[in-house]
């Protein structure tokens, strides 16, 4: 599986996101507004 350093500011959140995208239950309320924030970022 993939590894994160969650004592690391960036490593806990891609471990929390990385979680919450692969929750069938989680993934539809954070998928968008993800996309949206990705988007802002170019």
């Amino acid at each position: 599986g993939q590894t994160f350093d969650c004592g690391a500011k960036d490593g806990f959140i891609l471990a929390n996101l990385a979680f919450a995208l692969q929750r069938g239950d989680i993934r539809p309320a954070i998928e968008g507004p993800l996309k949206d924030m990705v988007g802002k970022l170019g």
